[in-house]
């Protein structure tokens, strides 16, 4: 590679440090992506906010909210770039599937009580158990609002079947 010398500055781009000031020269910078969501949608989103606010100084003392997800934390790896010689591959090794960790969760912003599953597979069953634990973690609890994103296995018929043999109806 020869040597890039910037005439009147007399900056070597070929180090490191050169190569920096030349990018900056340019108007680039260094920076990490922010992951969006594709599905957000700011109007539910507002709602949500607004119902939660209303449901909290509603609630009795034998009540509580609990927010549950799943994170599959070596799942979906996905590289951003970087540079490299041209010559050397770049990988980033990808799950399989089978090795990843499963976390199937809970908490309560009130109290920061977790309730925290490490399953096999996040699935309808999963999710019955985490509610089983979360029962378990709250025995004084009457009535739990339990708040899930749209993940299917969130609202499987299984699931619906399952709750529906435990909630009385009003």
């Amino acid at each position: 590679m020869g040597a890039w010398i910037a005439g009147e500055y007399g900056i070597d781009y070929q180090t490191r440090s050169g190569l920096i000031v030349l990018l900056h020269r340019l108007g680039m910078e260094h920076r990490k992506p922010t992951a969006i969501s594709r599905k957000l949608n700011p109007g539910k989103q507002a709602v949500f906010i607004e119902s939660y606010g209303d449901l909290l100084p509603q609630m009795l003392n034998d009540e509580t909210v609990i927010f549950a997800d799943a994170a599959h934390p070596s799942h979906s790896v996905r590289p951003v770039g970087c540079w490299a010689p041209r010559q050397q591959i770049v990988t980033v090794e990808q799950s399989n599937g089978r090795d990843r960790l499963n976390i199937h969760g809970a908490i309560d912003l009130q109290t920061r009580q977790t309730t925290i599953k490490d399953v096999l597979t996040v699935d309808a069953v999963s999710t019955i158990k985490l509610v089983m634990a979360i029962e378990a973690t709250f025995p004084a609890k009457r009535l739990l609002h339990v708040f899930v994103d749209n993940a299917r296995y969130h609202h499987a018929k299984l699931v619906q079947a399952w709750l529906a043999r435990r909630i009385l109806p009003a």
